[in-house]
């Protein structure tokens, strides 16, 4: 991703179960956002949104 010019308009977004197992070279995101599975209320939360 070295050798990609800077554009604006262009997003690159990964997801993973296991973020240790990725490639080095794909570890050089700007941005890390971790998601934690949902507590008990949360789910529930979720759940009464798309029911």
């Amino acid at each position: 991703m070295d050798d990609i010019q800077q554009c604006s308009h262009v997003i690159v977004m990964a997801a993973t179960n296991r973020p240790n197992s990725f490639n080095p070279a794909l570890r050089r995101f700007d941005l890390e956002i971790n998601i934690d599975i949902p507590d008990v209320v949360d789910r529930l939360e979720i759940l009464c949104i798309h029911t």
